[in-house]
């Protein structure tokens, strides 16, 4: 069972969830690393924090850890216009990713750890299901992980098509609330359909994988 969990997790942290957070969130979590697939910029969001019932101390760490991933950051010099390399980027992603982790696994208890790692797993949404880690947890055979697949690509064309046919800059608020709505209504009709695919067992399976549903 231990393995099973640090598998999942693992995954969890190399994946990069969607961008479904709302404009006041996105901002708490401004200038930390920009892959938040370690899980890390969740744990700096009112809500999740409530979520997981993290202690003002464990709070406090976070800010912390925060701080220190920024710090990683080299300040340019003023009279300096060379761009920064590629390498240097990939091993300057690696030191803030590293910490992280490091921060996550250190300052949460084992059930805030699980806790977040459901809501990572439930940001990824359907398209995690088509990691074989994930197929293989849930014993997925040939034939259903086909089924998924072209569900998953069916969506993706079908949301593509529905972001392209608005211009976000140009939309007003009320706009933007209901291709929210419509976004929403859509993956759920994908995650129906993906059920639809899944045996009684794998159904329970995916619920205790993805814990109760959370509202971002």
């Amino acid at each position: 069972m231990k393995n099973r969990f640090l598998t999942i997790f693992i995954l969890a942290l190399i994946v990069s969830f969607s961008s479904i957070m709302s404009a006041q969130q996105s901002r708490a979590v401004k200038g930390l690393a920009q892959n938040p697939g370690t899980g890390f910029p969740l744990l700096r969001l009112p809500n999740v924090q409530k979520e997981l019932k993290l202690s003002a101390d464990q709070k406090q760490k976070i800010e912390i850890k925060a701080q220190e991933v920024n710090d990683l950051i080299p300040e340019s010099a003023p009279d300096s216009t060379a761009p920064v390399s590629e390498e240097e980027q990939r091993k300057l992603q690696a030191k803030q990713e590293d910490l992280q982790v490091r921060a996550v696994v250190t300052i949460l208890a084992d059930s805030q750890l699980k806790q977040l790692q459901q809501l990572m797993l439930q940001l990824r949404g359907p398209a995690l299901l088509l990691h074989k880690e994930i197929a293989a947890e849930l014993e997925l055979t040939e034939a259903q992980q086909k089924t998924i697949r072209d569900i998953v690509r069916k969506s993706a064309e079908e949301r593509s098509a529905l972001l392209k046919s608005s211009t976000i800059s140009e939309m007003t608020a009320e706009h933007r609330r209901k291709l929210k709505i419509s976004a929403q209504a859509h993956r759920k009709i994908t995650e129906v359909n993906i059920l639809a695919v899944f045996n009684e067992a794998q159904k329970k399976q995916w619920k205790e994988i993805l814990g109760d549903p959370f509202q971002f």
